[in-house]
């Protein structure tokens, strides 16, 4: 159980599926979804694919819903080799790896105005997390969680944002959240379950896998919650 009210924002149907479908007690006020989980209070909403999508529905959470923390949950692509479709990444950090103002004397992620590459994840988050994985069998890590707004299917560019970054796996919402979060001083935490591979079966490894993943990674946090 998380004590308060919880906020959890997913990018695609798919993702938010199992949430909404174990929800009581349900409630609408402001476009966002209320309710319980168990014992725990949550709101949910639906932000769709890409970081600006991203930042305007945690922005919209944060002032309408208030909730005491914050929950991006749903699917990525694997950067580390060492990683495995339906292994779990629970995020250290995010960032956001197409930022690049390299080209004035900045390192590439670095966000102006806020001035920092990676925005850390909260830590009391990130050990239930992993405890509730543990808990439910499913292998996983924790590592940085790296956003941009594209699909990555190219192994080079993969690799190559890997290597920038030492990101475990990619994709499109965590980091503009995270910013949104880390501004407003509200905990965070992301949570991906792996619906492809770094290499170039991705389109084929995500149709496939990206349903399961979906549900893995709400049940992570649905352990959590029901406790």
């Amino acid at each position: 159980m998380l004590n308060g009210l919880t906020g959890i924002v997913c990018a695609m149907e798919p993702e938010l599926a199992l949430y909404k479908e174990s929800l009581t007690e349900t409630s609408e006020r402001d476009g966002l979804l209320f309710g319980r989980l168990g014992p725990s209070r949550v709101v949910l909403d639906l932000c769709g694919p890409g970081k600006v999508n991203a930042a305007i529905c945690a922005e919209r959470m944060l002032l309408l819903g208030r909730p005491d923390r914050l929950l991006n949950t749903g699917v990525a692509g694997a950067l580390s080799p060492e990683l495995r479709v339906l292994d779990a990444v629970i995020g250290s950090a995010v960032c956001q790896h197409d930022v690049d103002t390299s080209a004035l004397g900045d390192e590439p992620g670095f966000v102006s105005g806020v001035n920092r590459i990676f925005f850390p994840c909260d830590e009391a988050l990130r050990a239930s997390l992993c405890e509730s994985a543990a808990a439910l069998g499913l292998p996983h890590s924790v590592g940085v969680i790296a956003s941009g707004d594209q699909f990555l299917a190219d192994a080079q560019v993969k690799a190559r944002i890997r290597e920038r970054f030492h990101a475990a796996c990619g994709e499109m919402e965590s980091g503009a959240i995270g910013q949104v979060c880390c501004l407003a001083g509200v905990p965070f935490a992301a949570l991906r379950v792996l619906s492809d591979c770094g290499d170039g079966s991705a389109p084929l490894d995500y149709r496939e896998f990206m349903p399961r993943a979906a549900e893995l990674s709400a049940r992570i946090l649905l352990h959590i919650l029901r406790a």
